[in-house]
């Protein structure tokens, strides 16, 4: 490689959180160096990590100038990605989880698509077949239209596994997780951040990700509490803001909610209950079908009953599943 080669700013920038994945940071390192686009860089953020993560980034580091090791002291997830995004050189931006590998065509897919005027072209996680497809669906969103499918759940809110526009990103939203401490749902409130400022997104049905289920994750360690759940909410609503025509889209996630009712760690809310009932009364049951299990609303006519029904859920949930720390 020579200088000029060194100099010359690359196409994407690849911004990895790390800590505690001396398990498994090599391999993805590996699966990025064995990608067929090649004019990329990669940000190794060490995030206070206290295993042997950093002696590991280094050795990678140190036979590959495309790829940067960064330490700081532990921040967190989106701690790690501000660092990450500050430190990007690209016009274009993808954020990849320590634990996980991408497929040898992801970034060479993605760049194709989103140079073709996107703000964000988005994927999805590979399946278990680990088929390449040569055909596959493409959908066109607007900004409406990609912000109520990720506010929804229709679009995965996962930052990974999508490759977008470096100028989305400002400083602000990853310091607002920071600032509420979020360390669930942090990906799904910058989705809707940036999903408010683009103008055209492309979402892809094809695998561009192999997702780790590490059982060690955050994912499979924490759970929420009510009051964690009332803070992500409020900082939902200060993204989404008070335009009317978010208004159905809100309800309608209020309501489809009512599935923290039989989670073992929240409980029931009586403000909750009714706006559940006055959803339903309003719009019926159906719109409530893609989101929420059905049998999440038997016994909703009767507040008494519900609560009942709700609290034997819990205690048979709570019997049946291993205790994660809550977080407040």
């Amino acid at each position: 490689m020579g200088s000029s080669d060194i100099n010359r700013l690359p196409k994407i920038s690849i911004v990895v959180p790390v800590y505690k994945a001396e398990c498994f940071v090599g391999k993805l390192i590996e699966s990025i160096q064995a990608q067929t686009f090649c004019d990329w860089e990669l940000l190794l953020i060490i995030d206070g990590s206290p295993d042997y993560s950093a002696e590991i980034c280094k050795q990678y580091a140190a036979t590959d100038k495309r790829i940067r090791s960064i330490e700081q002291e532990n921040r967190g997830a989106h701690g790690a990605r501000l660092r990450g995004c500050q430190e990007t050189r690209a016009p274009y931006i993808t954020f990849v989880d320590a634990d996980d590998t991408l497929p040898p065509y992801s970034l060479q897919l993605m760049y194709d698509e989103i140079i073709k005027g996107y703000d964000i072209v988005k994927a999805k996680p590979c399946d278990k077949m680990n088929i390449v497809q040569s055909v596959f669906e493409r959908q066109e969103l607007n900004s409406d239209q990609f912000v109520q499918g990720v506010y929804l759940g229709d679009l995965a809110p996962y930052l990974w596994g999508a490759l977008y526009r470096r100028e989305l990103f400002d400083d602000y939203i990853f310091q607002l997780c920071i600032e509420n401490k979020l360390l669930i749902g942090e990906d799904w409130i910058t989705n809707l951040y940036v999903g408010k400022r683009v103008n055209k997104v492309l979402s892809l049905n094809i695998g561009v990700y192999y997702y780790n289920d590490n059982p060690n994750s955050m994912m499979h360690t924490v759970a929420m509490s009510d009051e964690y759940g009332k803070r992500i909410h409020n900082v939902n609503l200060s993204i989404i803001g008070n335009d009317p025509k978010w208004d159905y889209m809100k309800q309608l996630k209020a309501a489809a909610c009512i599935s923290d009712f039989f989670s073992p760690t929240r409980s029931f809310s009586h403000e909750r209950y009714v706006q559940l009932r006055t959803f339903i009364d309003k719009y019926g049951v159906e719109p409530l079908w893609p989101y929420v299990n059905k049998r999440y609303l038997k016994c909703f006519q009767l507040e008494w009953m519900y609560r009942l029904y709700t609290w034997c859920y819990r205690k048979v949930k709570s019997v049946l599943k291993v205790k994660k720390k809550l977080i407040d």
